[in-house]
């Protein structure tokens, strides 16, 4: 390792001092020691929020092409429900119409209103219009309700801005006569593929005088799935979560959700679901939806009341409605409804970030819905939330009232750089590179107080993110840095981190929107879909791992902050950010470089094991940091693949995220141990696991001893001992691996062992 590093320098003298330098590390482990079935499913999950403009929008995850599909909206309205997507269409004078915006007696029965036009002369047309985008090679299907008295309705599809010349017109078709009122008639269409993406305008008219009455209409692409777009269904099943949260963030306590009205039919749900800025959401992707979508990708599905504006009761028939069977009221609702056998979900929250200042009456409720919900289904894994900035104080309020009716502390966790923040550059990078060292201290902070009361209750990160903006229009998620590398070295750590502390982690959430997917139309108009540089680190560790944690220790430099910095908190940080984990058939190597600007030669030191054959080697790399993905690069940030073929060096370039996979199979248990591997131990250790003293009995005289954590941390160290057998007490120490480094009057060797209290 020494003569390396020489080389290395001499390398660096001689080269320009632009050239990023090299520096060399070394990760060593043992196959061998896995803790088995460790890492487990709770770790890699994601969390559906109902978002702005991410459901029913030309950019929203919905397959539904219409905005306000309902006819809900009066551009002339109340602020809170303002917003006209339907456009009145006519041909005839203006003074030969009469609209009617009707608050009842719609198709369907849980909308806020539906709309009414009469035309009052033979002339010319009208309906109402509305510009939609339709992807190319797809079918797609529409259907409207309507009844009235006029003669018959239209159907017309488009180019837009074309001055609706005969050249433009795609589709012109009658739909058939209208059903006189009050009886509602579905007319439906089949419009076939183009061979382009285009912007079109729908338009439904009449030509006779009469009356027309619109309610429910529906533009959505026949490859959906669950409502959802297939681009957006297939994001989810490459990701392979194993969890997912709904209804996601603050939707969940809104007046406007409650289970028994997005469940059913989706022509008679509650309508229109409008979100703090007054965007239309619809539940066509609701309860039902959701739970198939799990079923169909094997992902465990964690659901959240309504604390804020719903009751302890209708949390508790919710539960009845997954669990219940057929001769419950709510089991009958969901067999009536295409699902006979239970849905058996097992995790619930009570609430969504129900922090004092939103709801200081929380914990006096949440008992009642714990009591409600527990009668449905005794074995519920029940979520209590809190506002873990506050600090201790803030598991005090809640576990000093509820005591250990909770199985889990939900807390929300994030990466934050504001752009009035003003920070330098390495400062803005380390925030992010560095992050592992503010969430392991906010999982320490949670977990030293957790266990007064009854040492059962663990935390659960249910949503951790990254931010670039401030809190007044960070919903739009338009900063570039958010779909930027930094992004994806912020989530790194954070999932790095739950996975060392994978004893005390529950459900780790990571929103599936803000930095993560979006889809968005170019200049032209063009709608484009993708992901961020974090949506594919997350996706490499997701589908690469296994259940066995192996403990490793880091040998290498670290990183510390420059006097002048804001952000400091990273003294002594190593340089790499590791996790290793093993299945039956492999082991995972994922590794952070989070030096700014070096290259690291990293050795892979595998306690005397060679690598015989093939392993892979994915790399997340980008020249710069803020190297982003956008609508008009999609894919400028991807990971790569290459091939590695016997090699135990691998070369980390800076600020890159690499998982490396290497085959059990391509490894030769009969070779010894190569020139620049450790030194075998002289020293015997008693008791292993541990209790409270460990024993070392050595040939050697031993001078001293640093004890490292599973992160290649010091802990503490022993000096002076000068002697050949030496107690040492770790009563003071939690649970885990350890490596002794042990140093001898004539070497230097690495032993490991486990304490188990």
């Amino acid at each position: 390792m020494k003569k390396s590093l020489l080389i290395s320098g001499l390398i660096l003298f001689l080269v320009s001092c632009l050239q990023a330098k090299t520096d060399t590390a070394r990760i060593q482990l043992d196959i061998r020691d896995g803790i088995e079935n460790a890492v487990h499913n709770e770790l890699f999950g994601v969390f559906f929020e109902y978002w702005h403009t991410r459901v029913n929008s030309k950019i929203g995850v919905s397959a539904q092409e219409f905005e306000d599909r309902g006819f809900d909206t009066d551009a002339n309205g109340m602020d809170w429900e303002k917003g006209q997507y339907w456009q009145l269409y006519n041909t005839c004078s203006i003074d030969s119409i009469k609209e009617n915006k009707v608050w009842y007696w719609g198709y369907n029965k849980q909308g806020l209103r539906h709309y009414s036009l009469e035309k009052l002369t033979n002339l010319g047309e009208a309906g109402y219009q509305q510009w939609v985008i339709l992807d190319s090679g797809k079918t797609h299907d529409f259907y409207v309700h309507t009844n009235g008295n006029a003669d018959s309705l239209y159907f017309r599809l488009s180019l837009r801005d074309c001055n609706n010349s005969d050249d433009c017109i795609i589709i012109d078709t009658c739909l058939g006569a209208v059903s006189a009122e009050p009886y509602w008639k579905k007319m439906s269409l089949s419009i076939p593929p183009f061979q382009t993406q285009n912007q079109y305008l729908v338009t439904l008219y009449i030509k006779s005088k009469g009356k027309i009455n619109f309610d429910e209409a529906s533009l959505m692409a026949t490859d959906n799935k669950y409502t959802l777009r297939k681009e957006f269904f297939d994001f989810i099943k490459e990701l392979k979560p194993k969890f997912m949260r709904f209804p996601g963030g603050s939707f969940a306590d809104y007046p406007n959700w409650h289970f028994e009205k997005s469940i059913g039919d989706r022509d008679q749900r509650l309508a229109p679901n409008y979100k703090w800025d007054a965007t239309i959401q619809r539940m066509d992707f609701s309860l039902d939806e959701f739970l198939q979508l799990c079923e169909e990708l094997d992902i465990e599905p964690y659901l959240t009341s309504n604390f804020q504006n719903g009751t302890a009761e209708e949390a508790a028939n919710m539960v009845e409605y997954c669990n219940g069977d057929t001769t419950t009221k709510y089991g009958k609702m969901r067999a009536k409804n295409g699902h006979p056998e239970p849905y058996n979900i097992r995790y619930f929250e009570i609430g969504n970030e129900q922090w004092p200042i939103y709801s200081p009456n929380y914990l006096t409720g949440y008992i009642d819905f714990y009591k409600k919900v527990k009668a449905k289904d005794p074995n519920l894994i029940i979520f209590v939330n809190g506002y873990h900035w506050a600090g201790a104080s803030d598991l005090t309020r809640i576990f000093s009232v509820i005591g250990d009716k909770a199985d889990f502390y939900s807390w929300h966790p994030g990466y934050a750089v504001y752009p009035q923040d003003s920070i330098k550059y390495e400062d803005e990078y380390y925030a992010f590179a560095c992050g592992s060292y503010n969430t392991q201290h906010d999982i320490d902070f949670i977990m030293k107080e957790l266990v007064k009361y009854g040492g059962n209750i663990k935390q659960a990160p249910t949503e951790y993110w990254t931010q670039f903006m401030g809190l007044d229009n960070w919903a739009l998620d338009t900063a570039h840095k958010g779909f930027s590398l930094l992004s994806a070295i912020g989530d790194v750590n954070f999932l790095h981190t739950f996975i060392r502390n994978y004893q005390t982690t529950g459900p780790a959430l990571r929103p599936l929107f803000l930095t993560f997917y979006r889809e968005d139309t170019t200049a032209k108009g063009k709608r484009v879909y993708f992901m961020s540089p974090s949506y594919y680190a997350l996706k490499l560790i997701f589908n690469h791992h296994g259940q066995d944690y192996i403990p490793f220790q880091y040998f290498g430099n670290t990183i510390n902050p420059k006097p002048e910095f804001k952000i400091n908190f990273y003294k002594n940080m190593p340089l790499l950010d590791i996790v290793a984990t093993k299945s039956n058939d492999s082991l995972y190597l994922s590794i952070l470089n989070r030096h700014l600007t070096d290259t690291l030669e990293t050795i892979l030191d595998l306690n005397g094991y060679q690598i015989k054959e093939n392993f892979l080697h994915y790399e997340l790399f980008a020249n710069h940091i803020h190297d982003h993905n956008s609508v008009d690069n999609p894919i400028n940030v991807l990971p790569t693949i290459q091939t590695k073929i016997g090699k135990r060096r691998i070369t980390l370039k800076p600020h890159s995220y690499n998982l490396l996979a290497i085959p059990l199979t391509d490894f030769d248990f009969t070779i010894g141990v190569e020139e620049d591997s450790v030194t075998k131990s002289s020293v015997s250790l008693f008791p292993n696991p541990v209790v409270s003293e460990l024993n070392l009995l050595s040939e050697e005289t031993i001078i001293d001893i640093e004890i490292i954590d599973i992160d290649g941390k010091e802990v503490t160290k022993f000096e002076d001992i000068n002697s050949t057998y030496v107690i040492l007490d770790f009563s003071e120490l939690v649970n885990g691996a350890y490596y002794a480094k042990i140093r001898t009057s004539s070497r230097t060797f690495t032993e490991k062992f486990i304490i188990k209290k």
